[in-house]
């Protein structure tokens, strides 16, 4: 497969796979919230930020915080080594890295995360340096 067609792949693989991860995320800090018994809701969107709410209070805010995003990135790495195709393998460990910078974010930035709207922007153009960054080291 060329790379221009493989990148394409990768792309695309990417589109597809934003959801189920950013679903796998949530679902990795509703977690630790039933964890500690709580009750949560999710709220999936599909062109804005998911989010999720404990109702509760969770014992060890910073695992919580954390946990959404190693989960997604722990399965998407596993994902990675797993699968053969190339184009997957980029996307998978894009969404893996990306997942990691998001934690980081979420546990020592957690005020801001919350309350700063231009992380949005910055978590795309970050997500966008990752892939490229991921597409050099695969050649």
């Amino acid at each position: 497969m060329s790379s221009f067609r493989t990148i394409g792949f990768a792309i695309l693989a990417l589109g597809v796979l934003i959801i189920p991860f950013s679903i796998i995320h949530e679902l990795g800090h509703s977690l630790v919230c039933h964890l500690d018994g709580n009750k949560f809701e999710i709220d999936i969107q599909f062109f804005t930020p998911s989010g999720m709410i404990c109702l509760g209070n969770v014992s060890y805010p910073d695992v919580f915080r954390a946990a959404g995003g190693g989960i997604a990135a722990a399965i998407a790495g596993i994902c990675g080594v797993l699968v053969a195709p190339k184009f997957l393998k980029i996307a998978l460990f894009s969404i893996g890295i990306a997942h990691l910078v998001n934690l980081a974010v979420e546990t020592l930035l957690y005020q801001s995360y919350m309350n700063d709207s231009y992380w949005h922007i910055l978590f795309a153009l970050i997500d966008v340096v990752i892939f490229i960054g991921v597409v050099q080291l695969s050649r």
